[in-house]
């Protein structure tokens, strides 16, 4: 059975009923986009904190940093001062080299028919065998004149040779005593013997 549906209202209600359902989907839609806007708002000012807690940790992290920088300038800075402070009283912790008192130990050691004749201060080249290095060196060399009967030169010799070696504190700033240069020759008829004694000095001996 079929039923025949008659709409008996104004058509000025007819026209109001439909302006009224067109508007529905237009205000839905308004209502959605100020949904969707206010969604973005809120992600974007999420967003907008986020990296302001991120750029405030990493101005922290490179505040820290420039601190670390500075005390590392600081403490460098104090070494190299430091430094030019150890170099400059280096040479006041060796100790000193007194002419006076290894002059005074050298007379202690001749004997009768010793006499010297010449001291001087030198230098000279010498080579490292095992690193092929040539390196200067100072020593002491000391020139005498020796006297005994019967020829007997060389025992007086060696005999300040060894009193040399005996005074400790002659020998502390030497690495070695060598003799050399024996050469026999006559004053007024009488036969001596001239020999020279190298003391070789320690790197590291201040001299004064």
């Amino acid at each position: 059975m079929n039923m025949i549906t008659i709409n008996l209202l104004p058509p000025e209600y007819k026209q109001r009923q439909a302006a009224a359902r067109k508007q529905v989907p237009l205000n839905l839609l308004l209502l959605s986009i100020s949904a969707v806007l206010l969604v973005l708002v809120l992600i974007i000012s999420a967003l907008n904190i986020n990296n302001a807690f991120a750029l405030k940790a990493v101005s922290g992290r490179l505040g820290d940093l420039t601190a670390q920088n500075a005390a590392v300038t600081e403490v460098r800075r104090k070494l190299e001062s430091l430094r030019a402070t150890t170099a400059l009283f280096e040479p006041l912790r060796k100790p000193p080299f007194y002419w006076s008192e290894k002059m005074n130990l050298l007379s202690n050691a001749m004997i009768p028919g010793v006499w010297l004749r010449l001291l001087t201060l030198e230098k000279k080249m010498i080579s490292d065998a095992s690193s092929g290095a040539t390196n200067a060196i100072a020593y002491l060399k000391i020139e005498g004149t020796a006297y005994a009967a019967g020829g007997k030169e060389m025992s007086v010799i060696s005999e300040v040779v060894r009193n040399l070696r005996a005074q400790e504190t002659f020998v502390r700033d030497f690495k070695k005593l060598d003799v050399e240069g024996f050469l026999r020759r006559e004053i007024g008829g009488i036969e001596v013997m001239d020999f020279t004694v190298i003391c070789y000095f320690k790197e590291g001996v201040v001299l004064e």
